[in-house]
C-alpha cells in the first residue's frame, strides 16, 4: 500500500506562484473490532499495521502479550481489522539495570535516527520512533501519527519479545503525557527525543522512574529526570 501520494498544487512565494507536482503523506483509516465489538478508527500511514494494532491494543491493557492474540483477520481493502482475544496472560516484569549513556554515540545516533525517514524528507510530515541500545539502533518505525509511531514500536517490542531492560526510546516527536503513559505501559526506562516534554510528562517521568531527555541535537540535549543513568 502506498505511503506518499501525489498532487498537483499551486505554489506562491515572494518571486511568483507556479504548479508543481507535490509529495504528501498517506492517511489511511483502519477500524479496529475486538471479539466483534468496535473498539476504534485509527488514522494511520499503512505499513507496520500489524504491529500498530499489537501496540494499540496492548497499551489499552486488552492484551499483554502477543500470545493472548487468538487471531487477527487484516482486512485492508475494507479499512478494517478483527481481532480475537483470549484471556488476558500476566504483563513481564522488566529487569531494572542502570543505564549507561556516551553522549557522543547518543549524538551520533540521533544524526542517524534523524536521516532515516524518506517519507519526511519527502513530505514532512511523519513522525520517527526507534529502540536502540549502547551498540546500535535496532529498528524504527514511523507514522502520520506520534501514538501510532510508538505503538507500532511497542508492536515490534512484543512480537520480537526483545529484552528492553538495556534498551531505550529515540523520538522526534514532542513527549507529552500520551506519549509517557505508552512508554510507562511497556517498561521502558530511558527515552530521548530531539523534541521538549510537557509539564506532565517530566511529572510522570519522575514519578515512574524513567530517565527523560529533550531537545537532542545538534551535539547538545537537556536531561529532565534522572534513575540509575550514567552519563559518559
Amino acid at each position: 500500500m502506498d505511503k506518499i501520494k501525489s498532487y498537483n498544487i499551486e505554489k506562491y512565494t515572494d518571486n511568483g506562484n507556479f504548479v508543481l507536482e507535490d509529495d504528501v503523506i498517506v492517511e489511511y483509516p483502519l477500524t479496529i473490532y475486538v471479539n466483534d465489538k468496535n473498539l476504534c478508527t485509527l488514522y494511520m500511514t499503512p505499513d507496520d499495521i500489524r504491529y500498530l494494532i499489537i501496540g494499540d491494543l496492548y497499551t489499552r491493557k486488552i492484551i499483554n502479550r502477543v500470545s493472548d492474540i487468538k487471531e487477527l483477520n487484516l482486512l485492508e481493502d475494507e479499512n478494517k481489522a478483527f481481532v480475537k482475544v483470549n484471556k488476558l496472560s500476566k504483563r513481564k516484569d522488566v529487569i531494572k539495570k542502570v543505564m549507561i549513556l556516551d553522549r557522543n554515540d547518543v549524538y551520533n545516533k540521533i544524526y542517524e535516527f534523524e536521516n532515516q525517514s524518506d517519507i519526511f524528507k519527502k513530505t514532512g510530515a511523519s513522525h520517527l520512533v526507534a529502540i536502540a541500545d549502547n551498540n546500535k539502533i535496532i529498528r524504527f518505525k514511523e507514522d502520520v501519527s506520534r501514538n501510532n509511531a510508538i505503538d507500532k514500536i511497542i508492536g515490534y517490542i512484543l512480537e520480537k519479545d526483545i529484552d528492553i531492560s538495556d534498551k531505550y526510546l529515540l523520538l522526534s516527536c514532542r513527549i507529552s503525557a500520551s506519549i509517557m503513559q505508552k512508554i510507562i505501559s511497556i517498561g521502558i526506562r530511558t527515552v530521548i527525543s530531539v523534541a521538549p516534554p510537557t509539564s506532565m510528562a517530566i511529572n510522570m517521568a519522575k514519578e515512574n522512574d524513567i530517565n527523560l531527555i529533550g531537545f537532542a541535537r545538534d551535539k547538545r540535549f537537556n536531561l529532565y529526570n534522572r534513575k540509575d543513568l550514567e552519563i559518559k
